[in-house]
């Protein structure tokens, strides 16, 4: 508790020298647990050499604590922690780049090989899709638990959706512990969990990593229906070869292993 207070006095003292307030229109809540935040750093494995990349910094808590250790690269949207950022954090392992996450990680022009975040929970399925096309080899995500579980989620369970196989697909992925919704400023509608996602060295491989999150996309807003009939409406928007082959036409979507779904597309495609 001293810890978080120590913390909220902190982010309060920011809020007065910077003139800011959370916005929720970004979904701002901002981490005042150092104790989570050195659970994270934990589960990162944090090495000299490594090059983290930081999505949405916020007030810089766990971006001096990673600085501590190696060099750190952050990606900021809002203006005014842009300027806090600047003055607070002195430090030459330290690159702050302004801008929209996601724009600037397709360009993949960024040298990282782990990613800490604590991201807006309206970000949390773009920012899994573009790790997934990235080169990270190992992420630490603070996320909302209800979608931190569809990360973990196995077929035939309601909550076992596209993100749940791309997820599964580029990373062993585990949930490692719940944080209470009062370890944040303001105060989020749920708890979260730390994610804790290493990149698969071995997988069944697939030709067009891009091509294949569109069609499990495509595949699973049809995830009710078999195969078949799904395979109908995501011809539709997608162009599937023409082949007559051995594939499991008649189980429902949501019940495909991933195995399954990996074949699927390497014989359409």
């Amino acid at each position: 508790m001293i810890l978080m207070a120590n913390l909220i006095s902190e982010l309060n003292n920011l809020i007065i020298k910077y003139k800011f307030r959370p916005d929720k229109s970004l979904g701002q809540n901002f981490i005042v647990n150092t104790g989570i935040i050195q659970d994270v750093l934990n589960y990162a494995s944090l090495k000299k050499t490594d090059k983290i990349l930081e999505i949405g910094p916020g007030t810089g808590f766990v971006s001096r604590e990673i600085l501590k250790v190696c060099s750190l690269t952050a990606i900021e949207l809002d203006e005014k922690l842009i300027e806090l950022l600047k003055q607070e954090i002195k430090n030459a392992g330290f690159k702050l780049i302004k801008g929209d996450f996601s724009k600037i990680l397709k360009k993949k022009e960024l040298d990282f090989n782990k990613v800490i975040s604590f991201p807006p929970y309206y970000l949390s399925r773009e920012l899994i899709e573009l790790l997934c096309l990235s080169e990270a080899e190992k992420a630490v995500l603070v996320m909302q638990k209800e979608f931190a579980e569809k990360l973990i989620s196995f077929p035939g369970s309601p909550d076992f959706v596209s993100i749940s196989v791309l997820a599964q697909y580029f990373f062993d992925v585990e949930l490692k512990e719940t944080i209470s919704k009062e370890s944040f400023y303001p105060i989020p509608k749920s708890d979260s969990v730390i994610i804790l996602m290493n990149r698969k060295k071995s997988k069944k491989k697939i030709n067009d990593e891009k091509k294949f999150i569109e069609f499990v996309n495509e595949l699973f807003r049809h995830k009710n229906k078999d195969l078949q009939s799904a395979l109908s409406e995501v011809k539709k928007i997608m162009n599937l070869k023409e082949k007559d082959a051995e594939l499991p036409w008649e189980k429902k979507v949501v019940l495909l292993e991933l195995e399954d779904i990996v074949n699927v597309f390497n014989t359409l495609f």
